[in-house]
């Protein structure tokens, strides 16, 4: 009988809520997950160290298998090098070497960085809903709102690796500003953030709503479902 473990791999989804991790089988299996929160409001080295808490603890649920990857996807452009510039929801992000923080928290294992839209287009694609189409735009929507573009089975970045990025394209000009610091972004009409802001400020004047009693009145747990 062989003795042999199983290869996995573990994939973080970078949100700019919570970080969830997973481990993952060569063929596409989650075996396990969690999920911390990100505190994106606290700078890069407070994320790097949850993107630390996750990954680990996905490591020791898997004693089993053998982990040779760590593969995240990360709102924001992210270019060649594994450099996330700009995610309009993390504070102090204006260009952070990700690949290169995680190559040193975890030296031997392969790192990947990708944009969450870009890597979630892409998994479509090879697992998904998209197998049978070779080009489509795949559309993300959380705490922010992003896309990607699969042409011939492959990903289109675009000539700076931001094509597909719907949630930042203006749609009203006289629109509320966007954390990105646009204004009228299809992400400040329809992100989970502003959602339900908006939805808190509408419910001021219908004291009497079913929602304020879910909540028990506590207008900071409105969210969307």
């Amino acid at each position: 009988m062989s003795n042999s473990k199983q290869d996995v791999v573990i994939g973080i989804d970078l949100g700019g809520t919570t970080i969830k991790a997973g481990v993952v089988s060569s063929e596409g299996s989650i075996l396990y997950q969690n999920k911390v929160p990100t505190y994106a409001d606290r700078g890069p080295a407070t994320v790097v160290q949850q993107i630390d808490v996750a990954v680990k603890d996905a490591i020791r649920k898997a004693p089993d298998a053998r982990v040779t990857g760590l593969g995240i996807g990360s709102p924001g452009v992210v270019d060649d090098e594994g450099v996330v510039k700009a995610p309009p929801n993390f504070v102090q992000w204006d260009e952070v070497p990700l690949k290169q923080e995680l190559t040193k928290l975890f030296p031997g294992l392969l790192i990947g960085v990708e944009n969450d839209a870009n890597a979630a287009a892409i998994a479509e694609s090879k697992f998904g809903a998209g197998v049978q189409f070779p080009n489509f735009l795949f559309v993300i929507w959380g705490t922010g709102v992003g896309g990607g573009i699969i042409l011939n089975h492959k990903i289109f970045r675009g000539p700076t690796g931001g094509a597909g990025e719907i949630g930042h394209m203006t749609i009203d000009y006289n629109g509320p500003q966007c954390n990105c610091g646009n204004i009228g972004c299809v992400e400040a009409y329809v992100g989970q953030r502003y959602l339900s802001q908006r939805a808190a400020q509408r419910l001021q004047s219908y004291p009497e709503s079913k929602i304020l009693k879910l909540v028990n009145g506590d207008f900071s747990r409105i969210e969307p479902v």
